[in-house]
C-alpha cells in the first residue's frame, strides 16, 4: 500500500468515530476529583472574529519589513481585522501585535495568502516570526514575581462554596470559585487580570495529584515555573478575576488541582499592569519559515504569549521554528484548529516540537494536521487543555511513529483525546 492509500484509509477510519464520543459521561471512565467540568468553565470560547469588519484598506503583498502590517493592526478599533491580500508578502521582521487586542489578521486563504519570514525579532525564549503578545511580558524567573514583589500574592484560603469540599482560611478545595489573599504587590491587579496560580512542588511521590519534578519523581527533572527560595513552583493554573471584594477575589475558572495545600505556599502573579492581548487572532493563510528558521535563528514560528482568548485557525505553518511552531506561554483560554503544520527546521533533542504550551491554561487544539512533526504536542506544565480530532502521520521519516501528545513535566491536570474525558 502506497503512502497516500495508507493515509486516505487513516481519515477514512476517522470519519468513522462516533459521535457520541463527544457526551460520554464520566462515570465508570474516571474519578470525578481527577476531572474538570468543561461546562462549567474550560474552554468555554468561540473565535469571534466571523461577525468583525474589516480595517481599512486591503494591504498588498511587499517586500520589506512587517511594519506596514504591525501599524495597520495598531491602528485597528475593536472588534476588526486586518485583511492581506492574495500573492506572497517577504517580511524581513516579526508581524507583533504588542498587545492591540479584539484584532485579527486575516488572510485570502493558505493556498492564495503566503507570509515569508526572512528576518524575526525577539520573542518568548528566543526570536519569533508571529508574536500575539501584550505590550509588555513578564517571565516566571522575573523578582518582580517572586512573594513580597510588585506582581505576587500569598493565597491565604478561599471562601464561598466548593464541589470539592469546605472552604476558608488555609484550605483550597477543588471547585472554589473565592480565594482569600494577602500580601498583594504593588502592581494591583484589578477585574480582567490573568492570575497565574501556583504552589511549590512536591519533593516525594505521594497519593493524588502529584507535582514532583525531581528525582524519585522525575529522571529528566525540569525547571520551568517560578523558583522561591530555591523552591520551583511548577504546578500552575491561569484564572481571570471576575470580583474583588477586599481581600477576596472572585476567578473563573475554579481550581482544578485536588492537592492544593497550606504547606506548599500557593500563591499568584500576574503580567506587568495586567497587559494581555485579549482575543487577537490569525487565521486563513500561510506562514512560511523556511528561510527565518535556518538563518535568522528563529526559535518559535509562532508566539501566543500573555494572551488571552486568542486562537489560530486556517493555518498553514511552514517549516517551525529551531524549537517548536507554537510557543504558546502564560496564556488563557484559546483556541489552534483546523490548521496545517509542515515539518521543522529543528529536529534534535529540544526540538521539532508542533505546539509546545508552558505555564497555560484551557485550549483547545482540535482538527489539527502535523506533517513530517516530530513531535506534534509537547506539554510543560500547563491545565485543562483539550486535544481532539487531530491526525499526525510521517512524524518520524526515519522509521516508525512517535506519540502525538507527550510531555516533559510529571503532570498536566487533566487532557482530552478525541472529545473522551481521561486520566
Amino acid at each position: 500500500m502506497n503512502s497516500m492509500a495508507t493515509l486516505l484509509l487513516c481519515l477514512s477510519l476517522l470519519l468513522m468515530i462516533p459521535s457520541s464520543g463527544h457526551t460520554q459521561t464520566w462515570s465508570g471512565v474516571l474519578v470525578p476529583s481527577r476531572a474538570i467540568n468543561w461546562s462549567q468553565g474550560g474552554v468555554a470560547f468561540t473565535i469571534p472574529s466571523g461577525s468583525w469588519t474589516q480595517c481599512g484598506s486591503t494591504i498588498a503583498p511587499y517586500t520589506g519589513t512587517a511594519a506596514t502590517i504591525n501599524t495597520a493592526i495598531a491602528g485597528c478599533g475593536a472588534n476588526h481585522y486586518v485583511q492581506l491580500g492574495t500573492g506572497t508578502f517577504a517580511l524581513s521582521s516579526c508581524i507583533d501585535w504588542a498587545g492591540h487586542s479584539h484584532v485579527a489578521l486575516r488572510g485570502n486563504g493558505p493556498l492564495n495568502t503566503i507570509v515569508k519570514f526572512t528576518g524575526s525579532c525577539g520573542g518568548y525564549s528566543g526570536n519569533v516570526d508571529v508574536a500575539l503578545r501584550a505590550s509588555t511580558n513578564i517571565f516566571d524567573q522575573s523578582g518582580s514575581t517572586q512573594p513580597g514583589a510588585s506582581n505576587a500574592l500569598t493565597l491565604t484560603g478561599t471562601a464561598g462554596t466548593a464541589s470539592g469540599g469546605a472552604t476558608g482560611p488555609g484550605l483550597y478545595p477543588q471547585g472554589a470559585t473565592q480565594i482569600t489573599v494577602s500580601g498583594v504587590g504593588s502592581d494591583t491587579p484589578v477585574v480582567g487580570t490573568v492570575l497565574v496560580i501556583d504552589q511549590a512542588d512536591d519533593t516525594t511521590p505521594a497519593p493524588g495529584w502529584l507535582q514532583c519534578a525531581l528525582p524519585p519523581c522525575s529522571a529528566n527533572g525540569n525547571n520551568n515555573g517560578r523558583s522561591v527560595g530555591g523552591v520551583l513552583h511548577e504546578q500552575v493554573q491561569l484564572v481571570t478575576i471576575t470580583g474583588i471584594s477586599g481581600t477576596t477575589y472572585t476567578i473563573s475558572p475554579g481550581l482544578y488541582a485536588n492537592n492544593m495545600r497550606a504547606s506548599q505556599n500557593p500563591g499568584a502573579w500576574w503580567n506587568f499592569n495586567s497587559a494581555l492581548c485579549a482575543q487577537c487572532g490569525a487565521e486563513n493563510l500561510t506562514f512560511d519559515h523556511t528561510v527565518s528558521g535556518a538563518q535568522a535563528g528563529t526559535v518559535s514560528a509562532i508566539n501566543i504569549f500573555d494572551c488571552y482568548q486568542c486562537w489560530l485557525r486556517n493555518i498553514r505553518d511552514i517549516y517551525g521554528g529551531g524549537r517548536n511552531h507554537i510557543y504558546l506561554a502564560q496564556s488563557a483560554v484559546g483556541v489552534v484548529r483546523d490548521s496545517y503544520f509542515f515539518q521543522s527546521v529543528g529536529n534534535s533533542s529540544g526540538g521539532g516540537y508542533g505546539i509546545d504550551p508552558i505555564e497555560s491554561s484551557d485550549y483547545l487544539f482540535e482538527n489539527n494536521i502535523f506533517d513530517q512533526v516530530p513531535a506534534p504536542v509537547v506539554g510543560e506544565n500547563y491545565s485543562g487543555f483539550v486535544f481532539g480530532y487531530n491526525f499526525s502521520w510521517n512524524n518520524n521519516p526515519t522509521g516508525g511513529m512517535y506519540r502525538i501528545v507527550d510531555w516533559y513535566d510529571v503532570y498536566e491536570f487533566s487532557y482530552d483525546m478525541s472529545g473522551s474525558p481521561r486520566p
